[in-house]
């Protein structure tokens, strides 16, 4: 079995490449850091990902899980 190299990812045997999975709702970290991962249930047992871009000039802080700008994301 293939193992990725982030935590949060698994191998997609379609794609045939490693692919974030959600496993709880929240907001999480994406490779690109104006953008991010939400994962969110659309039924009461089935999450679903969605990839979302932070505005313009902003980028995403895993921390406080929302876009900031760039000056904030140093202090």
């Amino acid at each position: 079995m293939f193992k990725c190299p982030r935590e949060t990812d698994v191998f997609d045997l379609d794609l045939k490449r490693c692919e974030f999975e959600c496993r709880e709702a929240g907001r999480f970290a994406h490779p690109n850091v104006r953008m991010y991962y939400e994962c969110a249930f659309v039924s009461t047992s089935k999450l679903q990902k969605f990839e979302q871009t932070c505005p313009p000039l902003l980028e995403f802080n895993a921390k406080d899980q929302k876009c900031l700008e760039k000056n904030d994301l140093m202090s």
